[in-house]
This record gives structure tokens, sequence and C-alpha cells, in this order.
């Protein structure tokens, strides 16, 4: 696909797009009114399903080609330091204060999608861009819009540059605390001697499990940290251990965050964990 036909020809509402991106919009429904003109949600710039996607609006215009025919949105933040600027002079309070909500807000979602790679459904804009001047605005007019079909991805992020969203890139894929994904190990659990027994685990399960916790902690929900060499970072568990006859298999393990791995084995409160792991575990089959 050419970013020309990327270019959208008719207008969905914003919540029929939101919807079809698996985003739950329950919450734009209210007692009076239709939930695609809700406000709280209509106007907004970014969404997301915890866990699971993200749902950026992107303007037409912003979007790159690049040589080899990728497709690329490169600003990184949701407004330029300059507009940010222009914004906090605005003596316009509750319309300033809308504007910086939706950008850190949007700025957080990608984030968000970095950390736990997520994949990026984006929704084109076609239209007029908001227009901020010190004492007046002039608030985007949104003529065309379209969910784009193939998901994004963060391929860049960086606190102070910003960030660079692709379509239809690779995930970054993630790693945990053995050995490399591709050095591939048996399927049954088997033992080698180093300078003590121990299990080799499955590479296959621990790739399955990492891919369905997309970067974040099933236990406490929060993301993987990011490794120098950009993938993120969880642990895998055997809710019932290898040594215990437990199998090693995706219904038998878990990703968790280093903490929550320690707390696993070791916190007065493991019991309770171990108890809430296995039924978080028996949730997902």
């Amino acid at each position: 696909m050419c970013l020309k036909d990327l270019k959208p020809t008719a207008k969905p509402t914003l919540y029929e797009l939101v919807r079809a991106s698996g985003v739950d919009v329950s919450v734009w429904e209210r007692p009076r009114g239709l939930p695609q003109t809700n406000p709280n949600y209509c106007f907004e710039w970014s969404f997301c399903e915890p866990g699971k996607t993200v749902v950026l609006t992107l303007w037409f215009r912003d979007l790159e080609e690049g040589a080899d025919g990728s497709i690329r949105w490169t600003h990184g933040r949701a407004l330029r330091p300059e507009e940010i600027a222009v914004v906090n002079a605005m003596e316009n309070a509750p319309r300033r204060g809308n504007w910086q909500r939706r950008a850190a807000k949007f700025d957080n979602h990608v984030k968000m999608a970095w950390l736990g790679n997520l994949p990026i459904r984006a929704i084109v804009n076609e239209g007029d861009m908001g227009v901020i001047e010190a004492r007046n605005e002039r608030p985007a007019r949104v003529r065309f819009r379209l969910l784009d079909d193939v998901p994004w991805y963060v391929t860049r992020y960086d606190e102070e540059s910003g960030a660079t969203i692709e379509r239809g890139a690779k995930p970054k894929g993630f790693v945990d605390q053995w050995l490399p994904l591709e050095e591939e190990a048996n399927d049954v659990p088997q033992r080698r001697l180093i300078e003590r027994q121990e299990y080799q685990r499955s590479a296959s399960v621990r790739e399955q499990v990492l891919n369905r916790s997309s970067g974040f902690c099933e236990y406490c929900l929060q993301p993987g940290f990011m490794t120098v060499s950009g993938l993120a970072y969880l642990e895998t568990h055997h809710i019932v251990p290898l040594a215990d006859n437990g199998p090693d298999e995706i219904s038998n393990v878990v990703a968790l965050c280093a903490n929550c791995h320690r707390k696993a084995h070791h916190a007065a409160d493991r019991g309770e964990r171990l108890a809430r792991l296995r039924r978080l575990i028996e949730s997902k089959f």
C-alpha cells in the first residue's frame, strides 16, 4: 500500500472506529444522548485497551513515506515544543488544560505501546488541524477518517526527542532470565550438568508465555523494563515447579516482573500469591 491509499474518503464516527479497533467503549454509553457524541471521549486523541492495543489518531499530513515504501509517523509528541509553549501562554485556561491533558495522555499511550510492545491501531484524519495562537484558537475540523487495518509499532522512543511509529513494523520481542529464545530446547524437560542439576526449559513455551503477556507482568500488570538491546524484560515462572513434577507447558507458566518473581519465591504472602497465580492462569484456559 502507498501512502496515498491511506487518505480517508469517508467519515465514520470516532466511536465506531475505536470500537472496531477492539477497545472497550462501554464507558461512552450514557443515560441521555448517543455514545458517539459523549464529549468526554469523542474529542480524545488516543485510547488504550490495557495490555492489548493502543489507538492513536494521526493526521494524514503528518505521515511520511520512505524510499523503501515504509510509512511512518515521526513527530514523537502529540504537541511539538513550540505548540506546547503557545498553549501554556493561552489565556483560555480550560482550553489550554484540555490540550495539555490530551497531549500527556497521547504521549503516555505511545510510551505504553513501546514498553509493552503493543500493536497500535491508527485512525487517520484528513481535514484542518487545530491552530493555537496566544489569544486565539481554532479547533481541528476532521472531514474524513479511517481505521487502518494494518497494526503499527513504536520503533523508537526517547523521553526527550520523541518516538517513531511505523506501519507494519515487526514487534520488538521479549527476553527472560534463561537462554535466548532462538536456542530451542526439547519439549520435554531434561537435566544437564553445569555446577548443579537444573531443568532445561522449553524455549517455545517461554516464547508463547512472553508473547501472551505483551510485555506486562501478569501479576501486577506493570510493564517489564527495557533492556539495552531494546527488548522488554520479564521472567518466566512455573506455578507448579518442575522439581515437583509441574508440566513445562504454557498453562503452568506465567510472565512476571523481576520483583513479583522474587516475591513468588520468597515473600511472606507467597501462598496467597500462588493461589492468585493459579486463578489467573485458569482464567486464560
